[in-house]
């Protein structure tokens, strides 16, 4: 994990993202003591350094965002319970103000979570209130377009993963190489139970999680009686 200062990166000016550009007290007078952007740091992406250089050239695309809030004032004095809330409260209703469909505060008010575009997210990651944040294709709606690359090019994108499986060599009753089969969305909730499941002509392959590529089904008549061994040249 890296922290990265991106206002110079994510150009969020140039795309028409920056706090400053709103019309004053547009949201009320309440969140004036949340709702100051940070122009010197700018957003600070503390996640994989390929998800923040790709979270550049993408503001259109929909994401997770869990946006951390600062525990601290500038003068390093812890926040109190309540002001803690307040500042959820406030990154929470500037997020639907601005079209993001979904948005849920953490029970502790630690973090904001919200799937959308970073075109739409992006004064939020702004504020001063805001300590840095991570990105997620935990929803449905995050990363969806993962499940439509090729494998070449979900293989190079730090939002998706590729789903790879084993070939059971019948002959030989040995596994091969895993072999890339489909694209996903990253950090989907899979089991790790080792499952044999059968490609759509019939062939057999064991994948190290029940996530299994569309098309194939796990297939008990696929499972030989002990785990083959790993094929030789």
């Amino acid at each position: 994990m890296i922290v990265k200062r991106l206002g110079t990166h994510l150009g969020l000016c140039a795309l028409g993202l920056s706090l400053l550009s709103w019309t004053a007290g547009c949201l009320g007078d309440d969140c004036d003591d949340v709702w100051k952007p940070d122009i010197r740091r700018g957003p600070i992406c503390a996640d994989s350094a390929n998800r923040c250089a790709q979270l550049a050239n993408q503001p259109d695309r929909t994401l997770g965002f869990v946006i951390n809030l600062a525990p601290a004032n500038a003068d390093g004095k812890p926040v109190s319970a309540d002001a803690l809330a307040h500042r959820a409260s406030c990154v929470r209703d500037l997020l639907f103000e601005r079209g993001v469909p979904r948005v849920t505060v953490a029970p502790d008010n630690s973090n904001v979570v919200a799937t959308g575009s970073l075109r739409r997210v992006g004064p939020a990651l702004e504020l001063v209130s805001v300590a840095n944040f991570v990105m997620s294709c935990a929803t449905e709606a995050a990363c969806a377009d993962c499940e439509a690359k090729p494998v070449a090019a979900c293989q190079t994108d730090a939002f998706c993963e590729t789903l790879a499986g084993a070939p059971l060599d019948l002959a030989r009753q040995c596994l091969l190489p895993e072999v890339p089969l489909s694209c996903a969305k990253s950090g989907q909730a899979c089991d790790t139970a080792l499952t044999w499941a059968a490609s759509p002509s019939g062939a057999c392959h064991l994948f190290s999680s029940g996530c299994l590529p569309p098309g194939f089904a796990a297939a008990a008549s696929c499972m030989p009686p002990t785990l083959p061994p790993a094929c030789t040249p």
